[in-house]
């Protein structure tokens, strides 16, 4: 990925332009434009617009500004997209809700990686080399994770620092019986070992084997990580009948993801298929979206853009 400072380009800035090109009275003033216009443009039109003024580049770069322009995204499923005939593949959003053809790229993305954790506009992603990297794909930035080569798994959350900030944290486990380790990034110190919690004894035994660890999306709750434990190794509570499956002749994976409280889900039908699907909680075909001649893979996590700058890609 490219390193480069998107904000960094020779774009010609508004103090340059010559004084006879220039408005004397501006129609808005720069507070305006910041906080109404640019706080709604996607996240590569706020790092130009910065390039273009010093006003408009230091009004968007305050933390009131980064926390509004998050809080104003709308979270949006990830999907990768493979194509043997066009590179490279692709990890996009899609807007279910507008229609299949509104995909928007998010990174450069080959189905031999795995993403792990998509969590405030950062990307915890593992290559086929073993190695794993963090990505904002927003602001283009890459940190490199070699502590975490050939880890089994991992996870990407944030907690409030010491200082009144936000540090960011990285949970995995290498070996059999699995350990624990906890990483901050940014921070000096080796990753820290911890104990898996207490519990059942089919429970110890998941934790120590790892086989089943995070493999659905974690939930933070008053400052601990919880996963749906009964979904994966104890019970089938629920099960529902997808009424498009004959219809369709489709075969379905667990690539699929919840969409809304009412339960829509959005599926991709089978390994290798161009086709994904909206369906309600009863079944019930919502719609149908083709992706074309691209192989489409649901990845059961949400994306949103930050333009926030974190210490621990500058080092």
């Amino acid at each position: 990925m490219d390193d480069a400072d998107p904000e960094e380009s020779s774009a010609t800035t508004a103090d340059e332009i010559p004084a006879h090109l220039r408005l004397s009275n501006p129609a808005l003033p720069d507070e305006l434009i910041v906080e109404e216009i640019l706080a709604r443009l996607p996240a590569k039109a706020v790092l130009r617009f910065r390039a273009a003024c010093r006003a408009w580049r230091s009004g968007s770069s305050t933390p009131r500004f980064l926390r509004t322009y998050y809080d104003r995204k709308v979270s949006l499923p990830l999907v990768a997209f493979s194509n043997s005939t066009k590179n490279p593949d692709t990890l996009d959003t899609i807007d279910v809700l507008a229609g299949a053809e509104h995909r928007r790229p998010v990174l450069a993305f080959s189905f031999g990686n795995k993403l792990h954790t998509s969590w405030e506009g950062l990307l915890l992603i593992s290559h086929t080399n073993g190695r794993y990297n963090i990505y904002n794909p927003a602001t283009r930035q890459c940190l490199s994770l070699p502590e975490l080569t050939s880890a089994r798994c991992a996870l990407l959350y944030s907690s409030p620092s010491t200082n009144g900030g936000v540090e960011y944290h990285v949970l995995f486990w290498k070996g059999r019986p699995a350990v624990y380790h906890v990483m901050t990034l940014g921070s000096s110190a080796q990753p820290r070992r911890i104990d898996p919690p207490e519990g059942p004894e089919d429970f110890t035994k998941v934790m120590a084997s790892g086989n089943h660890c995070f493999r659905t999306p974690s939930v933070m709750f008053k400052g601990a990580l919880h996963w749906d434990y009964q979904a994966e190794v104890w019970t089938l509570k629920y099960c529902i009948q997808l009424a498009m499956v004959d219809r369709l002749r489709l075969e379905f994976n667990l690539q699929h993801m919840v969409l809304s409280n009412n339960g829509d889900l959005l599926i991709s039908s089978a390994v290798g298929s161009t086709m994904l699907i909206q369906c309600d909680a009863e079944g019930n075909l919502i719609k149908e979206f083709s992706s074309d001649s691209w192989k489409a893979r649901v990845m059961g996590l949400w994306y949103k853009e930050s333009i926030a700058r974190h210490s621990f890609f500058e080092r």
